[in-house]
């Protein structure tokens, strides 16, 4: 499933969904307990058993968590996500010019910072972050979308 984190990507993420045919999600920031307990009524209405989630969110603590907090949530639910959350939005999908001109840097007061950047290596080992809206025409989403279902 494809948990997008806002509501500014969701047609994109929307369409890459529905072209690789899987759930998806727009949860509008952190996921919320209540959003999580309505999706997983409807999701074991079709299917019980162990579930793939992929977040699209920003590349910084925020999306970070919210992919974490999604996975937790399902737990809650007994919908089993044995690998994790898997995330679409990295470094790698941008070029050097991208990443140069649309990262930035993330403050040292947001306590998850560190965290963050000792599982995910930041962008070249620097605590900065990327907008997922940098992810460019749509047609990238749908790309960078069916690469990370293929690995799984």
């Amino acid at each position: 499933m494809l948990v997008i984190e806002k509501d500014c990507i969701a047609e994109a993420g929307i369409a890459a969904a529905r072209h690789c045919g899987i759930s998806w999600i727009v949860t509008g920031g952190i996921a919320r307990i209540v959003c999580v307990e309505f999706f997983c009524a409807a999701l074991q209405e079709v299917y019980q058993g162990p579930v793939e989630v992929i977040d699209f969110g920003d590349f910084d603590p925020g999306g970070w968590v919210n992919g974490h907090t999604f996975v937790k949530h399902l737990s809650g639910y007994g919908v089993l996500c044995p690998r994790g959350a898997q995330f679409l939005t990295r470094p790698e999908l941008f070029t050097q010019e991208e990443l140069e001109l649309f990262s930035r840097p993330l403050s040292s007061k947001d306590g998850r910072v560190d965290d963050w950047l000792a599982e995910t290596g930041g962008i070249g080992g620097q605590a900065r972050g990327i907008h997922a809206d940098w992810l460019q025409p749509p047609e990238r989403v749908r790309a960078a979308l069916e690469a990370l279902l293929n690995q799984v």
